[in-house]
């Protein structure tokens, strides 16, 4: 396995300070989320049968008959993010959920 982790010295200039600490908290910020994401995946996947969203929108509160979308868009932000699909799920999540 390669040695290829990239370590930040926000301590070199005053601007490698104000912006490598930005670029450390998105890092950090981004494993939040992907870690949320997979737990919030895990129990949408156990309370569905592929057709039934109903236990879903019951839980985290949807209108009936969004479960299956907000699940979908939930997937496809994971896969986006882990760079195994490529779509705009994340900004139709931010758009339409809330």
């Amino acid at each position: 396995m390669p040695l290829d982790f990239i370590r930040i010295n926000p301590n070199v200039t005053p601007d490698a300070f104000f912006y490598g600490s930005k670029l450390v908290n998105l890092t950090q910020q981004l494993r939040a989320t992907i870690d949320l994401l997979d737990q919030l995946k895990a129990i949408m996947d156990h309370q569905n049968t592929g057709v039934n969203f109903a236990t879903i929108e019951a839980t985290f509160g949807l209108p009936s008959g969004s479960g299956q979308t907000v699940y979908d868009l939930l997937n496809g932000t994971s896969l986006a993010l882990r760079g195994t699909a490529q779509n705009n799920n994340a900004m139709s999540l931010i758009d339409r959920v809330g």
